[in-house]
């Protein structure tokens, strides 16, 4: 969307109901939120015919701010971007705008990122929370992005994503809690009856250490394959870790639901399959085991570089796919795995 395709900007304090007909009573088929756009249909007797989204219905015009008014709110409600021109491989970041300064990463073709400022020949771009660097304007086409109205089935459809990512979470807990709980018994049990053998005569209590070491060593090998003993696949994770897509970003968080950063959300989501993971991404990158960005499975850790280090984390989900926590612009969501030049993988599943 360019400034000339800004046709309306909602002004409402909160938002305005979207109705069916032009009066009132009618029925409300969606919400016009403050700062999202809109089409103008037509306008009659103080009501406007709008189109967003997914949203075609009536609100009162006094509502909108339109032509010449809506550009000038351009700046304050609308999120520019840009996307690598298609006769262009890859696009050097630079950290600097400066054709001279260093190469911060490559960015391909098709994946979108927000600009954080525009200078004579350069906009400065955030890759993801921890990279932000300049490219040429050249190689680049700047677009518009706002919100737009929500219908109210796309309404309920949030909501309901929203308390199915809370019970999937809870369920989970609870899964988790019962292994352990179920690891804890069997390890109770092995103790207790390895005490027992040892009183009965030196023989025994040799052959009761043997079965100790054994117990333990077979204890020891269940939690570090918490996957085995669950049943949970790389794949499973990579579903799991989806269903949070949508929710927000904050830094040094680690709640799937209220805020989580990059290693934040990846170290919650393996945590709550009996995985203990560092609150770092550089620290990740040295869990697990290495596997070729090439051969990646679901579920694998694929990290970035920012500076000469680790400074990014996301999850592979198939398809050349990731879910990450972000940034704070975008929150949990999905990208390609190349929106950014990624580094290396780490297996922790298997």
């Amino acid at each position: 969307m360019t400034d000339m395709d800004v046709k309306a900007i909602s002004t409402a304090s909160d938002y305005v109901h979207v109705r069916r007909k032009p009066n009132t009573h009618s029925k409300i088929v969606g919400r016009l939120y403050r700062g999202c756009s809109a089409d103008v249909l037509k306008t009659k007797n103080g009501w406007a015919k709008i189109r967003s989204g997914n949203v075609t219905g009536y609100i009162k015009k006094s509502y909108l701010a339109i032509g010449d008014d809506a550009k000038k709110m351009i700046g304050k409600y609308g999120q520019k971007y840009v996307r690598v021109k298609t006769s262009v491989v890859t696009l050097n970041v630079r950290k600097k705008a400066d054709i001279k300064s260093k190469i911060l990463t490559q960015i391909p073709i098709e994946e979108n990122y927000d600009v954080i400022k525009s200078t004579d020949h350069w906009y400065k771009i955030e890759i993801d929370g921890d990279t932000k660097g300049y490219v040429r304007k050249e190689y680049v086409t700047l677009h518009v992005r706002f919100k737009h109205a929500k219908s109210m089935a796309e309404i309920k459809a949030e909501r309901r994503r929203k308390l199915a990512a809370k019970r999937a979470q809870r369920q989970r807990l609870a899964a988790l809690a019962a292994s352990r709980s179920t690891r804890s018994a069997s390890s109770s049990s092995s103790s207790r009856s390895s005490s027992s053998r040892r009183s009965t005569s030196s023989r025994s209590s040799y052959s009761s250490r043997r079965s100790s070491s054994s117990s333990s060593s077979s204890s020891s090998s269940s939690s570090s394959s918490t996957a085995s003993a669950s049943g949970s696949t790389g794949s499973d994770i990579a579903s799991y870790a989806q269903k949070f897509v949508g929710n927000p970003y904050r830094w040094g968080g680690t709640s799937l639901t209220n805020g989580a950063d990059c290693s934040g959300f990846t170290m919650t989501i393996y945590g709550q399959y009996g995985y203990s993971l560092p609150h770092s991404s550089a620290a990740q990158a040295g869990c697990g085991r290495s596997v070729s960005l090439s051969n990646v499975q679901p579920g694998d850790l694929i990290f970035y570089k920012h500076g000469g280090r680790v400074g990014h984390v996301a999850m592979y989900i198939g398809g050349g796919r990731v879910v990450h926590a972000q940034s704070a612009r975008t929150g949990i969501t999905t990208s390609s795995m190349y929106y950014n030049q990624p580094a290396c993988a780490r297996r922790i599943v298997g």
